[in-house]
C-alpha cells in the first residue's frame, strides 16, 4: 500500500530574494569592450538579476519595434521557449547611476536613430567593469526603476564584500517556482468558483 503524503507548504516569506530580479527592460549599449557605440539603438530584453551576474534573453515573441514602448510588465519570472541567452555581465565593480529623463546619449558624433526621437523616462545606467561597458536602461515605471537600481546596487556591495551567496541560481529558481505555484492556486481557485456558478 502506498499512502501518498501532501507537500509541504513552501512559505515564501522564507525566501531569500536578495540579488534575484527579472523582468523586461529596453537596453541600449553606449561603449562596448572599451569602443563608444556610434548609433543608437534599442532593444528590449528579458533581463535576470542572479546574484553577481545579469543574464540577457531575447524573446522573439515581442514585436520588432518594443524598444519604441516602454517595456512589457511581467511578474511570473517565465522564460519562454522563445527565448535565447544574448549575453551575460559580471557585475563585480560595477558603477550604476540614474538618469534624468531624456537623458543618456551626449556625444555629438552619436548617430540620432527614430528610438533617439522617442523621450526616454525612468532610465538608469550600469557600467560594466570587467567587460569596460556601459548600458543604458528603461524600466516600464519609476518604482521599477528603482527596484532594478536597489538589487544591482545590492548585488554590486556584496561582490565587493565578498558576502555573494553562490546559491543565487537555486534561489532564483525556487522563486520562479513559487510564483508558478501561487499562480496555479490562483487558478485553481477560479475554477472552482465558475463551477459552482
Amino acid at each position: 500500500m502506498i499512502i501518498k503524503l501532501p507537500l509541504p507548504e513552501l512559505d515564501e516569506s522564507l525566501l531569500d530574494l536578495r540579488f534575484i530580479h527579472w523582468g523586461y527592460l529596453n537596453c541600449s549599449p553606449i561603449l562596448i569592450n572599451g569602443k563608444k557605440v556610434k548609433k543608437e539603438k534599442w532593444f528590449t530584453y528579458w533581463i535576470d538579476l542572479c546574484g553577481s551576474t545579469l543574464r540577457f534573453y531575447k524573446d522573439v515573441t515581442l514585436p520588432k519595434d518594443s524598444a519604441l514602448h516602454l517595456p512589457p510588465i511581467v511578474y511570473d519570472g517565465y522564460i519562454s521557449e522563445s527565448s535565447s541567452k544574448v549575453a551575460v555581465f559580471e557585475l563585480g565593480g560595477g558603477v550604476i547611476t540614474i538618469l534624468k529623463d531624456g537623458q543618456g546619449f551626449k556625444s555629438r558624433t552619436l548617430t540620432r536613430s527614430i528610438y533617439s526621437k522617442i523621450h526616454r523616462r525612468h532610465i538608469f545606467k550600469v557600467k560594466f567593469v570587467k567587460t569596460n561597458s556601459t548600458y543604458i536602461f528603461q524600466a516600464s515605471s519609476q518604482s521599477s526603476l528603482l527596484r532594478w537600481v536597489t538589487k544591482i546596487q545590492e548585488s554590486v556591495d556584496a561582490i565587493a564584500k565578498n558576502e555573494m551567496s553562490f546559491l543565487a541560481e537555486e534561489r532564483l529558481k525556487l522563486a520562479r517556482f513559487m510564483r508558478e505555484k501561487k499562480k496555479h492556486l490562483k487558478l485553481k481557485s477560479k475554477m472552482r468558483k465558475l463551477k459552482k456558478k
